[in-house]
Parts: C-alpha cells; sequence; structure tokens
C-alpha cells in the first residue's frame, strides 16, 4: 500500500507554525512576500497582524488590520487578546472600556477585572550555552506563565538580562530577568561551579593574555587571532564540558 501524499501546508498555516516557535521575522518575511503576490489572502493578512503585534510594531499591525476589517461581509476578525494586546501597544485603553472578561487566557482576565498588565516570568525549564565562533549564546526555554506555551529566547554573550516580549500564542506579558537566568544556570551547571571552572577559565585567561598581546613568544596564528582565540578556547571547553560522560584518555 503506497503512503498518503502529504497535504501541501498554507502559507498562513506556515507563518502560524513559525509565529508560535517564535521565528517572528522569518514568519514576517514569508507573509509579506505572500500579501504582495495576492493582497486578498486574509488568513495571511491576519497571522501577519499577530506576527508584527507580537514584535511591537504596533502601527503597521493597526494599518494593517484597517484593511483587514475593511469589507464587513467578509466577517474578518481577530481573537480578543490579539485585539486587547493592540491596543496596548497603541496606548488605547479606552478601547478596552465596557468589555467583558473572556475566560482565558488568565492575563486578558486579570486586565480587564483588576486593570493590572505585569509582565509575568518565564518558567524556564532549561538552559543551553553554546559558541558560536567565539561569543557565548544562552539560549532559555520555558513555558508562557500565563497560557503554558513552550517559549524561547536568546542572549548571546551578556547577561545583564532584562527582557520583556509577549506569548506568540496567548500574547501575554513575559519577562526574564538576570534573577532567573542566573538561578537555572546555577542549577544547570552546578557540577561545573563545584569543581572549580571559574578558577580554571581564569588561569586560562592568565596564561593567554600575555601571548595575545604579544608580550611572550606564542605561534603566529594566537597573535593573528588575539582574543578570538580566547573565544575559541572556551568554545571546546563549553563543548567538551557539557559533553556526557566520557571514557577518560588513555
Amino acid at each position: 500500500m503506497s503512503p498518503s501524499p502529504e497535504i501541501p501546508t498554507s502559507v498562513a498555516e506556515q507563518v502560524r507554525r513559525m509565529r508560535l516557535s517564535g521565528n517572528l521575522n522569518e514568519a514576517l518575511q514569508l507573509a509579506s512576500h505572500a500579501i504582495t503576490a495576492n493582497s486578498r489572502d486574509w488568513e495571511v493578512m491576519g497571522e501577519s497582524i499577530r506576527v508584527l503585534i507580537c514584535l511591537g510594531q504596533a502601527e503597521t499591525a493597526a494599518r494593517l488590520y484597517q484593511a483587514f476589517t475593511a469589507e464587513p461581509n467578509l466577517d474578518n476578525c481577530l481573537p480578543p487578546e490579539a485585539l486587547v494586546r493592540l491596543a496596548l501597544l497603541l496606548g488605547r485603553r479606552d478601547l478596552l472600556e465596557g468589555m467583558e472578561p473572556p475566560s482565558n487566557p488568565a492575563w486578558l482576565v486579570t486586565l480587564l477585572t483588576e486593570g493590572d498588565d505585569p509582565a509575568e516570568t518565564l518558567v524556564v525549564q532549561d538552559v543551553q550555552v553554546t559558541g558560536d565562533n567565539g561569543p557565548s549564546i544562552f539560549t532559555f526555554t520555558g513555558t508562557c506563565p500565563h497560557c503554558g506555551h513552550g517559549l524561547r529566547q536568546e542572549f548571546r554573550t551578556t547577561l545583564l538580562v532584562h527582557r520583556a516580549w509577549v506569548c506568540t500564542s496567548c500574547f501575554g506579558p513575559v519577562q526574564l530577568d538576570y534573577s532567573a537566568a542566573r538561578d537555572v544556570l546555577r542549577k544547570k551547571y552546578s557540577h561545573q561551579l563545584a569543581s572549580g571552572f571559574d578558577h580554571t577559565d581564569r588561569d586560562l585567561i592568565e596564561h593567554i593574555k600575555p601571548r595575545v598581546s604579544g608580550a611572550e613568544p606564542a605561534p603566529f596564528i594566537v597573535q593573528a587571532l588575539a582574543q578570538e582565540y580566547h573565544f575559541l578556547l572556551n568554545e571546546i571547553i563549553l563543548k567538551v564540558s557539557a559533553a556526557p560522560d566520557r571514557e577518560p584518555a588513555p
């Protein structure tokens, strides 16, 4: 029996999947190409508005929403959580007056009953530290505190962290700060903290500093790469320390 042919995924569904997975810029690019080719692709237009809201591009989202709802007989609409977030981005809380609170999401119920819209901290489940030709990349994954949707945030090099965004599913306000990032890093990499990796890194810096600066003799490649040589060594250390249990070297 031959396998059933795969049903082609519509552009709107592709944009939706990209949005939900956090690939917002790619989603917007795909949607823009589709709308340019067919300005009456209402499904793609609706998804585009959602993406723009997630990106914080309120004015563009509002203009597109006007075009989206210009023909009343089409009955085009967005879910209340998207419309409310757009109104808040535009500074138009007056548009929410008299709005009945829905059963969910939680942030919208709180907003419409109590008037508060504070960003809740991402429920971090894991963090991965990798290297990108030198600088460290910290990738935090977790769930939205309002709806439980899986979210991801990436930070490069720095841990001076305080980032706020909206959930790509329920449009609720989410944040990640230094305290939460530090806690999950300490938990995930506790074995490295206990084994004195900070001293190892300090010793590494002191060892290579005079060589990359030219104060002490070193191979030309070391001086040519300079700071990037240190980055590369750090990347090797990260990959080795993150590897599963290994057989000891002979």
